[in-house]
């Protein structure tokens, strides 16, 4: 396999994990899971232009020789937050309604 075809599957599959992490922490309704894949794809988006910026910007130009795959991770953890964080928002947009959720709102 191509290994840009493969980086490029690492990064959309661990984006999409911290989505999934996400939408269950938050208790998702069942419609956030129909769309998974494009806010996983939004999210490796998002980290990618951000890891990019972060590498020309605020790391030194010789770790990308020196601490390779130090810097590898980072980027994977990076993918895996961006993807969470996104997950936990589209999480709380779709939470399903429980009756508790309900009762509290009618005392209120």
């Amino acid at each position: 396999m191509n290994p840009q075809l493969r980086s490029l599957l690492v990064a959309y599959a661990v984006s999409a994990a911290g989505v999934v992490v996400g939408l269950l922490v938050m208790r998702a309704g069942s419609r956030a899971y129909w769309r998974l894949p494009v806010y996983s794809a939004m999210a490796m988006g998002v980290a990618v232009m951000s890891w990019s910026l972060i590498r020309r910007h605020l790391l030194p130009p010789e770790w990308g020789v020196t601490r390779a795959q130090t810097l590898y991770y980072c980027a994977l953890v990076l993918y895996a937050v961006v993807g969470a964080a996104l997950g936990l928002l589209l999480g709380k947009l779709t939470q399903r309604k429980t009756p508790e959720s309900e009762a509290g709102r009618a005392h209120e």
